[in-house]
């Protein structure tokens, strides 16, 4: 387990990842290390990380390509996720994006 964490697939991937531009580069697609992220499931997880920054033009946009995408099987959540984003967005002063 130990050498798992330190091997290049374990933490020296994963740390840069604590920081917010490093999440959000990958989170939106763009991390080389990654390649292209499934845009469903990086999406949700963009929404959450993006709603702690306020509302804001690009939180709109991943919103609807979330909705775009909801299916019977993921309605219900996508619905409280949705709810979640707005609420959490909304509470918030700093109405700009995040920067990448």
């Amino acid at each position: 387990m130990v050498a798992q964490l330190h091997s290049h697939d374990g933490l020296p991937l994963r740390l840069p990842l604590l920081d917010r531009a490093a999440l959000l580069g990958l989170l939106r697609g763009i991390h080389p290390a990654f390649g292209t992220t499934e845009i469903g499931y990086a999406d949700r997880a963009l929404a959450v990380v993006l709603a702690d920054a306020g509302l804001s033009e690009e939180l709109d946009d991943v919103l609807h390509r979330i909705e775009a995408r909801t299916s019977p099987v993921t309605a219900v959540a996508d619905s409280m996720l949705q709810a979640w984003v707005q609420r959490h967005a909304a509470t918030k002063l700093n109405t700009t994006p995040p920067a990448a």
